[in-house]
């Protein structure tokens, strides 16, 4: 399921969460993420590896790239969180230079995501994108572009988020469901 903050909200940089029960001993975890324009994935307050601007950029009415992570170690037994922050990058670029804000897959940043749990006894848990996932437009990016930069405001820092037991505020709501870009989505 993709999910954004609302359909005609103007935002920057929006901030997904989700906390969820790990209830046996791992065998492996992947973590499967497009985050339209840019993502920052991190699982308790960890990311992945050291990569940004992640995923790369294209014509998103032609083709949508994704990452997938080995997340296996950043897991533990008993409550997990995920956070992701989106930026705007070439999907939603605001500049007029090559009239990026003339392209026809221009729109709010978007998430989908699928965290895919083996258990050592073999059974599998699938944490993905819904309703179910909180997400605020009140984050610290309040502005972000892939020519000019971002402008940051440090007191707006959701410190906690992407961990367990994080209590949210009043500017936390449900994601809500969103049709996806129509380019094929692609490793």
């Amino acid at each position: 399921v993709v999910m954004e903050v609302t359909n005609t909200e103007p935002v920057s940089a929006p901030i997904f969460r989700k906390e969820f029960e790990v209830k046996q001993e791992i065998e492996s975890a992947r973590a499967y993420i497009c985050g339209l324009g840019l993502f920052d994935l991190k699982i308790n307050g960890e990311n992945p590896d050291d990569t940004v601007l992640n995923p790369a950029h294209t014509q998103y009415n032609k083709t949508v790239m994704y990452r997938v992570f080995d997340v296996t170690n950043q897991l533990q037994q008993g409550s997990n969180a995920i956070g992701v922050e989106l930026g705007k990058s070439f999907y939603n670029e605001t500049v007029t230079t090559w009239n990026w804000q003339n392209a026809v897959w221009r729109d709010n940043p978007k998430l989908l995501m699928q965290l895919e749990i083996t258990y050592q006894d073999g059974s599998k848990q699938i944490v993905d994108t819904g309703t179910d996932w909180s997400v605020t437009s009140n984050g610290p990016t309040v502005f972000d572009s892939i020519y000019y930069g971002e402008t940051y405001d440090a007191r707006l820092e959701k410190t906690g988020f992407d961990q367990p037991g994080y209590k949210e505020d009043d500017s936390w709501h449900s994601a809500i469901n969103v049709d996806a870009p129509t380019g094929k989505l692609i490793f």
